[in-house]
């Protein structure tokens, strides 16, 4: 026996990584303590030598430290303790924003996981594998070019299952070259010139600074560079000619590199040409925009979001640019020339329409516009995320709840062990509308990690389970127990069991099978719950019945006797009585039972229990009624009832009691007035004793008459009595 109060008993030579659930007996002997172990998959038992040792902080990793405590269920000294298992791998850190590194620098990833080791890493570019499983968690490029750019992702592993990271976006600063040559550009005076910064292969995008003849080129109201790096010169002139280039700089390698020429020529319109000054003042020009504002779309979060928008007209000094939403001018947030508006932290309230005006002041030109559309993108979020850890037993459903939401609506999708699940193609996995799984009938293959990832343009996460399936021997939670029934009535014995997978149940009676899940036989039937009922229940089934319960891990049993009754009944039920007033009025009622219950017997007369009197008139012997000196109020209706744990049985009779009849009175005979063939008699009627009237078959005169001649009328007669008057018939004697 351990007290709590003592300090754990130690576990030595026991690695934490292979603890399993341990059925455990301690036995005592004279030196020490020895712990014998069984472990959970029955495969091989294991010894250890306890001592007692109080918890320490630098205890070796080897040592497993539990307390030994009485649990439900175990009887002796037998105990059931989890001692600490394996762990599923997990990521201690998950990748952050895209990484930019110089070409042909050295880069090395690492892979932060614990877990229960060993753990294996292997790494992935652009959803392709690029390592095999090792114990590296490292990945080590020497020299890294152009062609290493990508999403890298790493997936690390151990027994329980297999774990993917989010994808970390690796780019390569560099530096190329212009892929253009020089170009030619003739633009009509008045008219906008919109030249395009040429290509140059560059990562990031780089600085760019625009140049004429040597000079370096300012925005002003007639000069703009748009967000793409274009050079846009208003209202062109003759004086704009001349050759265009631009300096691009990457700012993370410090690179620079100047573009090829580029050069612009004026073409004077047929009013102006032959003019010796050729800047001499033209014809206005109706607003344009050369450059409309773009639909933009940026991130939640970010700072600021810029609308742009360059127009052309001329007089260019009198054009004005202008910014509206839903109808309202817009006053903040508009830059220099009016031709940017800046939305400092975008919120979903700024998304919406943004219109761009351009008009010419004191002019009744016009007004032109252009709309784009500002939207906002919001990065996955998880609003209901999986467990770390999920219990599924053999057989059950088991239900994996993921949900997420974002801007735009997140895409969800389902792994295993690093697999789409769309690429596993099994029926019993089923994605559920509200983007949940649904594991089907579980089984001890489907234990490992599953994962779930939520992506939208705004990027990605993941949540993920490690699904333990648990697998247990049978375990009795209500066991078949002794029953005793009456022949005819229904048994139900109990055998309720947990185990994973789910047991087998047999019922047997010595050898032969009565139920199970393929053999049923008439009258007996194996119930959901594992139970077994006979119905109906005969009396040879007395006897004993066993419950047989397998699963892979195990199997038990338990028997349980069945004892049948016979059923009681009434053998000798009353029957219909007619007695004279003041006899006695005997009652039968005898009831044939099993010789192992006793029974009762209870009478009643029309619904009310018929008691025994004190004086004797009214007795119960061996189950009949016996009722003395019966008078006009024992008439009624008598019920037997038999009560008894064997059963009930129930007859009923009735109780007529009558009084002998007496001689008329007063008998007197006249001859009919009418008809002198017949005769008149009359009598005062006594009483009958509940007894139809006697039938008359003589008279005074003994002359046959015929019946049908003969009529009885009965009246009232002088001394209170009644009369009767008899139509002789010539088959009457009279």
């Amino acid at each position: 026996q351990f007290s709590a109060q003592e300090p754990p008993l130690v576990l030595r030579g026991l690695y934490p990584e292979r603890a399993q659930v341990l059925r455990c007996i301690v036995c005592a002997k004279a030196h020490g303590l020895t712990l014998h172990c069984e472990s959970s998959n029955r495969v091989r038992k294991i010894a250890f030598q306890l001592s007692r040792t109080t918890r320490t902080t630098n205890a070796p990793k080897c040592i497993v430290s539990i307390n030994l405590q009485r649990m439900a269920g175990c009887s002796g000294n037998s105990w059931s303790k989890q001692m600490p298992g394996d762990v599923a791998p997990y990521f201690k850190t998950e990748p952050g924003p895209p990484e930019i590194h110089l070409e042909g620098n050295r880069l090395v990833m690492t892979c932060l996981a614990e877990g229960s080791w060993p753990l294996e890493f292997r790494w992935m570019l652009n959803n392709t594998d690029i390592t095999s499983f090792s114990p590296e968690y490292k990945y080590t490029i020497r020299s890294l070019q152009r062609s290493n750019v990508g999403f890298y992702q790493c997936v690390v592993r151990n027994r329980m299952g297999t774990l993917m990271q989010r994808k970390a976006e690796i780019q390569v600063a560099y530096m190329g070259n212009f892929v253009e040559s020089e170009q030619r550009k003739t633009v009509t005076q008045g008219k906008a010139a919109v030249l395009n910064s040429p290509a140059v292969s560059c990562f990031p995008q780089p600085q760019v600074t625009w140049f004429r003849d040597g000079y370096k080129i300012i925005p002003s109201s007639r000069v703009a560079i748009t967000l793409d790096n274009q050079l846009v010169v208003l209202s062109t002139a003759a004086a704009d000619a001349g050759r265009y280039y631009v300096q691009a700089v990457n700012e993370k390698n410090g690179e620079n590199k100047t573009s090829p020429s580029i050069y612009l020529n004026i073409a004077v319109s047929k009013k102006n040409r032959g003019s010796v000054d050729s800047d001499a003042p033209a014809d206005s020009v109706a607003p344009a925009i050369v450059i409309p504002p773009r639909n933009t779309t940026v991130a939640a979060g970010v700072n600021e979001a810029v609308l742009e928008c360059v127009a052309n007209a001329r007089p260019v000094e009198k054009l004005r640019l202008s910014w509206k939403r839903n109808g309202v001018e817009l006053m903040s947030g508009v830059g220099l020339f009016g031709r940017r508006l800046t939305i400092i932290n975008p919120t979903s309230a700024d998304v919406g329409p943004y219109v761009c005006e351009a008009s010419l002041s004191d002019s009744g030109v016009k007004t032109v516009e252009a709309k784009a559309f500002l939207s906002l993108t919001e990065s996955p979020y998880f609003t209901v995320e999986p467990k770390r850890k999920t219990m599924g037993e053999v057989e059950k459903n088991v239900d994996v709840q993921c949900q997420a939401r974002g801007v735009p609506m997140p895409r969800l999708e389902w792994y295993k062990d690093s697999v789409p699940l769309h690429r596993l193609n099994n029926p019993r996995y089923r994605v559920m509308s509200s983007m949940g799984l649904l594991i089907r009938r579980v089984q001890p293959s489907d234990a490992g990690i599953f994962q779930c990832f939520a992506r939208n343009s705004a990027g990605e996460i993941q949540a993920h389970t490690y699904l333990d399936v648990t697998s247990m021997a049978p375990v009795f939670t209500s066991g078949p127990s002794d029953i005793t029934v009456t022949d005819g009535a229904v048994a139900i014995f109990t055998c309720e069991v947990s185990g994973a997978p789910k047991p087998a149940i047999t019922w047997k009676r010595g050898t032969q099978i009565l139920a199970s899940g393929s053999v049923q036989i008439p009258r007996f039937t194996l119930l959901e719950s594992g139970g077994l009922q006979v119905a109906p229940v005969f009396l040879h089934d007395t006897g004993s019945y066993a419950c047989y319960v397998s699963n892979s891990q195990g199997a038990i049993n338990a028997t349980s006797t069945l004892t049948v009754w016979s059923r009681t009944s009434i053998s000798n039920p009353p029957t219909d009585r007619r007695v004279i007033k003041g006899t006695m009025a005997v009652l039968d009622c005898a009831a044939t039972h099993d010789p192992r219950v006793s029974v009762r017997y209870v009478w009643k007369k029309d619904d009310g229990e018929v008691g025994q009197t004190g004086g004797g008139r009214v007795a119960l012997r061996d189950g009949s009624l016996r009722i003395s000196q019966t008078w006009s109020g024992d008439i009624g209706d008598y019920t037997c009832d038999v009560l008894s744990q064997a059963g009930n049985d129930s007859k009923s009779a009735r109780l007529e009691v009558i009084e002998l009849p007496h001689s008329p009175r007063n008998l007197q005979a006249s001859l009919n007035a009418n008809d002198s063939r017949k005769v008149d008699l009359s009598w005062m009627r006594p009483f009958d004793g509940k007894q139809p009237p006697p039938a008359l078959h003589r008279g005074a005169l003994g002359k046959q008459l015929p019946v049908e001649d003969v009529s009885a009328q009965s009246g009232p007669c002088p001394d209170g009595g009644s009369s009767e008057r008899a139509h002789p018939s010539p088959h009457v004697p009279v």
